[in-house]
Order: C-alpha cells, then structure tokens, then sequence
C-alpha cells in the first residue's frame, strides 16, 4: 500500500509543477499529503543530498511541501557523444519530489544528488520531525511542539519558537534553537564540529548539562551548580572523518547523514569530541541537555 500511494504522490507533484517567476526554467514542485489519524501527533522524515529544508507549523491537517531547484552541482556537457550529435540537449529540471505515506508516517524526499533542491513544507503544529541533508542549505524549523530530530553535515540549524524536545547535529554549521516551552521528560542534544551553539530555554526549565567545548567557551546566564561527572557516566567519543563528494555516492552521503557522521569534504581529521565535559544542574536537576562542540562557544540563555 505505500508504495502505491507513492505513486500517486509523485503523479500529483509532476502535475502541480509550476514554472518560477521572471520566466527561469527551474519549476516549482507542489505535493500535499494527510496523514491517516488526524487526531494523533504524525510524523514527518525528510531526506536531501544536498539542499535546503525549511519548515513551518500551522493549525491544517495535511503536510504540504514546495520544492525548488536551487543551484546545478553537477554541470551538464555541452558537447555531446558521437551517438548524439544532431540531437537537441533535453534538460532536466523537475526536483524529482517524492512523498511516501505509512500511515501517520510521511517520507519526503528529492533528486538532489546533481541539483541542490530546497524544500518548504508546512506540517500540522504537533508533528514529529526527522530532518536530514549533507549541504548546500540550512536547516529551518518553526513553530512545531513535537520531537526534532536535525541533521546538516554542511550547513547552520535554527529551531525556533518550538516546544518539546530536539537532536541537532552540525558538522560543519552553527546550530541556534529558541524553545517557547520544553517536555520535562526528555533528554535533548545539541552537538558541531566547527560553528556556535546558542540555545534559549524557559528559566523554570529542570535539567542536568553536560557540556563540552574543546576550542571554545562556555557561556549562560542560568545560575548553574556545577556537579562531579554523575556515577556510570561514560563519555561518548565521536570521530570525525571526511570523504570526497567525487568518490561517495549519494547511498554513502545520506547514510552518513543518518548516523550523525562529521563530514568534511576534502579533509580528513580525527578529532575526539566529548572527552573533556563538564556537568552541572538548574533547578535541582532533570534529563540531561549534551551540549558538545569543539571549535565554537556553547551559549545558554534563559527565554527573556
């Protein structure tokens, strides 16, 4: 069943295709999908090579998404094969838009390996959200109170004005997040290999940090208790490698964004992340907030 529901996604994309304004030959993809119990928080994943993904909560049932081309990665030859001399160049300029739906379950996905394509999608307030992409544009969320989970190999994360709980990963980006209100049970992280971390939460927020910066400083008008590293604490130890964009396929580059690898195109490295964290509480304590970076500061602020 979710394939054919895919199917007929896709159709409906190619069919809403729009031509942008000012006469440019990139086109506008348009799709929207309901999740099957709109009475139950769903849950929206998101999966680019490369591009943009900006999203925002609003008070509808359906997940609706727009998709653009954004920048050719991949120059398409002018000089055609022997086979195709005479024959005219017919390029291609959809995003290749997908959208898949299992149950209160909807995949979003394009053809962003030779094109960076930035998607903009509206999603019910209460939705959860798994977010990836390698580079090539920013990740943007606003306004949803469920579960976030975001990671851009190459690129900044802004969360604001959300409630619930977040992941955010940056290899190479800064990573800004305001929360309107947070879940007092969940535990959040917020991790990058070389930008800031600057993340706003309510001054009644209960929690534990452990925080980590290795080329940076810490900084955050909380009253914090600073606290001995907790029994059973084991410190996490990330890698960070990198491999080429003309050696990897797209399969590599998307799976290394799912398990939160550091890329870094061209250079290889191994720096240890996490090794050298501090702890401490606000308000007695709660789930533990990770924050880890290594060439950037970690600044906490109390939502003014």
């Amino acid at each position: 069943m979710k394939r054919q529901i895919a199917s007929v996604i896709g159709i409906m994309a190619m069919l809403a295709a729009l031509p942008l304004a000012g006469g440019q030959d990139s086109l506008v993809d348009k799709a929207s999908v309901a999740f099957d119990d709109p009475g139950k928080p769903g849950r929206v994943e998101v999966s680019l090579i490369f591009g943009g993904i900006t999203i925002t909560g609003y008070s509808g049932k359906e997940v609706t998404v727009e998709a653009r081309i954004s920048e050719k990665l991949v120059k398409e030859s002018e000089k055609p094969s022997e086979k195709a001399k005479g024959l005219k160049l017919i390029r291609i300029n959809t995003t290749g838009l997908r959208m898949e739906k299992d149950g209160n379950t909807i995949e979003i996905s394009a053809n962003s390996w030779k094109q960076a394509v930035d998607l903009t999608i509206k999603v019910p307030f209460n939705a959860s959200l798994e977010l990836h992409t390698t580079g090539h544009g920013d990740i943007t969320v606003h306004g949803v109170t469920g579960v976030v989970e975001a990671n851009n190999s190459n690129g900044n994360i802004t969360l604001n004005n959300i409630s619930g709980a977040a992941m955010a990963s940056s290899a190479n980006g800064h990573i800004t997040a305001v929360f309107k209100n947070v879940d007092p049970e969940k535990p959040m992280s917020f991790s990058t290999w070389n930008g800031d971390i600057d993340v706003t939460i309510p001054g009644s927020t209960k929690a534990t940090f452990k925080m980590s910066s290795s080329r940076g400083n810490i900084y955050s008008d909380f009253d914090i208790k600073m606290i001995p590293k907790p029994e059973g604490e084991e410190e996490e130890v990330k890698t960070g490698r990198a491999i080429g964009v003309e050696t990897g396929t797209a399969a590599r580059l998307l799976a290394r964004a799912r398990t939160n690898a550091r890329v870094a195109v061209g250079v290889r490295s191994g720096i240890s992340l996490g090794t050298d964290s501090v702890y401490g509480t606000i308000n007695g304590g709660g789930p533990q907030f990770q924050f880890r970076n290594f060439m950037g500061d970690i600044l906490i602020r109390k939502t003014k």
